[in-house]
């Protein structure tokens, strides 16, 4: 059971029509920690702000399945807030600890340091710096879509498999193990996109 968490917040329906696009893979939207438990793989999706996704996460203890599933060897996929949320930790409006699965920080991307607009929203690149299974058949340096205003800053550079420039570079992705977390959005990403669902679907070895 592919299972997509729902804590409020967030483009669910467009993760679930890209997940059925992919093939015939049986799917369910959770919204209760004891449901995760029966998710063969979990994809943790999500837009808007840091603290308001962690309060309604916490409010649904949905933090304690999320981590169980986690200890069980379950692959996760983080995508866009859904990636920043397994950070220890994130500086947007304060600091605001996050599920703590992958270490790192949220950190703003600087407007005046990079001299580029923010928030950062379109296509770019997404360089892969490391042969993982989640970017197989996907060339290097292929278009992905964005639209964020923080960056994952991984406690270990080992944790980042993939790189993009947007006035300097940052993480667009990253993995520990088998929890992945990607800062675009592969459901909007129309053919590289639905190949890195299709690959976490199928390449990556669930637990």
């Amino acid at each position: 059971m592919i299972g997509i968490v729902d804590y409020g917040l967030g483009n669910i329906q467009s993760v679930v029509n890209a997940v059925c696009f992919c093939g015939e893979y049986p799917c369910q939207v959770m919204d209760r920690p004891e449901d995760l438990l029966a998710a063969s793989k979990l994809i943790l999706p999500g837009v808007g702000a840091f603290g308001e996704a962690m309060d309604h996460i916490l409010s649904r203890e949905l933090d304690i399945g999320i981590r169980a599933v986690a200890k069980k060897g379950v692959p996760i996929l983080g995508i866009c807030l859904g990636m920043q949320l397994l950070a220890t930790r994130s500086r947007e409006f304060g600091l605001t600890r996050g599920l703590d699965l992958i270490p790192g920080e949220i950190l703003p991307l600087e407007e005046e340091e990079r001299r580029v607009r923010i928030p950062h929203m379109g296509w770019n690149n997404v360089i892969h710096e490391a042969d993982d299974p989640l970017f197989q058949s996907i060339g290097s340096g292929a278009d992905f879509y964005f639209a964020h205003s923080f960056h994952f800053s991984p406690k270990d550079i080992g944790h980042g498999i993939a790189v993009t420039d947007y006035g300097g570079r940052f993480y667009s992705a990253v993995r520990k193990d088998k929890i992945f977390g990607v800062q675009f959005h592969p459901e909007k990403s129309q053919e590289a996109g639905l190949q890195l669902i299709k690959n976490f679907l199928e390449k990556v070895a669930g637990c």
